[in-house]
């Protein structure tokens, strides 16, 4: 059990390491202005995938960086880190971030090769099926607002929160 209580704890870790970038991608310019939806769409995208290359490292420690090096795309990243477990038993990602990772992804490739595309609301709900959160109220945040709110869980979701507990004697 302390090889993957250790593990946990290094999630942690790296969780606080990365929480930078996630404030950087999160940052609200002056006029409190969230962002047009496809910029956060696609800040969405490469904070996961930066979280992608973070987690498949540690998994498969000390070749991490010779996967990496593969220049693997995003999607065959997820289709390692699906199959890839911390200890028997015990999955890297759950299967539903994996499943929301996939949507996002094809999101993003809609929107990197179809000019003018856009992202629809219901796209942007589908994207927290199965994810633990409090989301905003659909009806009334807009859809760059929803992405605020997705980066912010799908970061939770990849690198959760772990903490030791001292048993009292």
């Amino acid at each position: 059990m302390s090889q993957l209580r250790d593990k946990l704890l290094k999630f942690t870790q790296m969780r606080y390491e990365t929480l930078p970038l996630l404030f950087e991608i999160m940052r609200v310019d002056d006029t409190l202005n969230i962002g047009e939806p496809v910029s956060r769409v696609l800040k969405c995208h490469l904070l996961s995938e930066a979280l992608l290359d973070k987690l498949l490292q540690f998994v498969l420690e000390p070749n991490g960086d010779a996967v990496l090096a593969a220049q693997l795309s995003y999607s065959k990243k997820l289709d390692i880190a699906s199959r890839c477990v911390l200890v028997e038993g015990y999955e890297l990602l759950p299967d539903y971030v994996i499943g929301s990772l996939r949507k996002l992804n094809r999101i993003r490739n809609r929107l990197a090769h179809e000019l003018g595309a856009s992202v629809t609301r219901e796209e942007v709900l589908d994207l927290f099926m199965g994810l633990d959160h409090p989301m905003p109220d659909p009806n009334n945040a807009d859809v760059s607002m929803l992405v605020y709110h997705y980066t912010a869980f799908l970061f939770g979701n990849m690198l959760p929160k772990f903490e030791t507990v001292d048993e009292e004697n």
